[in-house]
């Protein structure tokens, strides 16, 4: 605090800090921030307002430079995987609560919609694509041809809402935290479905779609 307020501005200017900051945390609880973020977000609470309040701003920089982030990446890689075609894979897929289950790993999904779940299910992204995108910046996607790989965990798959996206197009990002960095990766995902429209079901859309743009993006701070 400003050690030249009154005691009665200080008292006022903490009750304006410690409410602004409820209303926010309240609001971002409910959109769609990394959940390591959002764990920081909560605890506000329990530290002292100005405290608070440099924590609070700290996240939404980078809950909105993280937004910009991914926009940036879908541009890049929409250049760089002009013509490239991704297939839907055929392996037959089981769901057991958060976990996915394919031939030869299976996704494991935390704090992520329901559209990621029918996007893994309906063969649009596998485990073994996740792993075998490049971190390079190039187009390739190398499909693991390990017999098993295990689990990926993914976390906080959801859609980005962007600015004049047609109907016929969904975009989504997720992160994935590799054992022994202290970091998340995030990727970026887009679908395109040439006979949607604002009127089409999620999973009508999901089932017509194919993926338009795949991709590492970067390592998270």
């Amino acid at each position: 605090m400003n050690p030249y307020l009154d005691e009665s501005s200080k008292i006022q200017l903490s009750y304006l800090i410690s409410n602004f900051i409820k209303m926010t945390v309240s609001l971002f609880k409910q959109t769609k921030i990394p959940t390591h973020r959002k764990n920081l977000l909560v605890k506000c609470h329990s530290m002292k307002p100005i405290s608070s309040f440099i924590l609070l701003l700290f996240c939404l920089n980078t809950s909105f430079g993280q937004h910009e982030m991914e926009k940036e990446c879908i541009e890049k890689l929409k250049i760089s995987q002009a013509g490239y075609q991704f297939l839907k894979s055929s392996e037959i897929v089981i769901t057991k609560g958060d976990t996915i289950i394919f031939e030869k790993t299976q996704a494991i999904l935390k704090n992520s919609s329901p559209e990621a779940f029918l996007i893994f299910q309906k063969g649009l992204l596998t485990p073994s694509m996740i792993l075998g995108a490049s971190t390079n910046g190039d187009v390739q996607i190398r499909k693991s041809v390990i017999n098993k790989i295990g689990s990926v965990i993914v976390h906080d798959f959801d859609e980005i809402k962007l600015a004049k996206q047609s109907s016929s197009v969904k975009t989504f990002s997720f992160t994935i935290w590799t054992p022994g960095f202290a970091n998340p990766k995030l990727y970026v995902l887009q679908l395109i479905n040439n006979n949607a429209s604002q009127k089409s079901s999620t999973l009508e859309f999901i089932e017509g779609a194919q993926v338009q743009v795949f991709g590492f993006c970067s390592i998270l701070l």
